[in-house]
């Protein structure tokens, strides 16, 4: 083995470490939104809630944030829930929704919310690093591995398929997957 490649799985476990064991937050400490729009992820709301119901309607009372059973939400600016993918996934139970007494939360009979898995460039399959734990975790297997490109595969998104529950991203070591809303027409990212 070369001392180059020798270096790269050092490096790359170095960074699936850092990855695997986040700083978890306290209960009750909050998220800045310095911190939140300094990642690649976009801040994202709770399912069935956009940030317009949020500040219209949210009291920061803290009864979702503390009813999420897979402990996703987070307090956010001004202590209003945002979600926050590294902690888990989102199952759509709807705890969140059914604890919240205010007109926050849309109808649980609707789509949760618009958004898909995106894979950037980063994506350690494009460096030439056997990686699947994206497609390992993606339950409705929105993500699918194909070995016929390049030298180690790749991964394709089933835009159609993704749930958008969040599992894969804090999953993946490189942070090489974000959530985007889609127009479900062209499948295109809006902006």
């Amino acid at each position: 083995m070369t001392r180059y490649r020798r270096w790269q799985f050092s490096r790359f476990f170095q960074i699936l470490k850092r990855r695997l064991m986040p700083d978890k937050l306290e209960a009750g400490q909050m998220v800045s939104r310095r911190r939140l729009m300094s990642s690649s992820q976009e801040m994202c709301r709770p399912p069935w809630s956009s940030e317009r119901s949020i500040r219209a309607g949210c009291t920061s009372c803290g009864d979702c944030i503390s009813a999420c059973p897979e402990g996703i939400l987070v307090p956010g600016p001004a202590k209003t829930p945002v979600v926050n993918f590294l902690h888990g996934e989102c199952t759509f139970c709807a705890a969140c929704v059914n604890v919240c007494e205010e007109d926050v939360f849309a109808s649980t009979s609707t789509t949760p919310w618009s958004l898909t898995a995106r894979l950037e460039a980063s994506c350690l399959l494009n460096s030439g690093v056997a990686c699947r734990l994206c497609t390992d975790v993606c339950e409705p297997e929105a993500l699918k591995f194909d070995l016929r490109a390049g030298t180690v595969g790749a991964v394709h998104v089933k835009q159609d398929a993704c749930t958008g529950c969040g599992a894969c991203v804090g999953t993946c070591p490189v942070s090489a997957i974000t959530l985007s809303s889609f127009n479900a027409h062209s499948l295109e990212p809006t902006e």
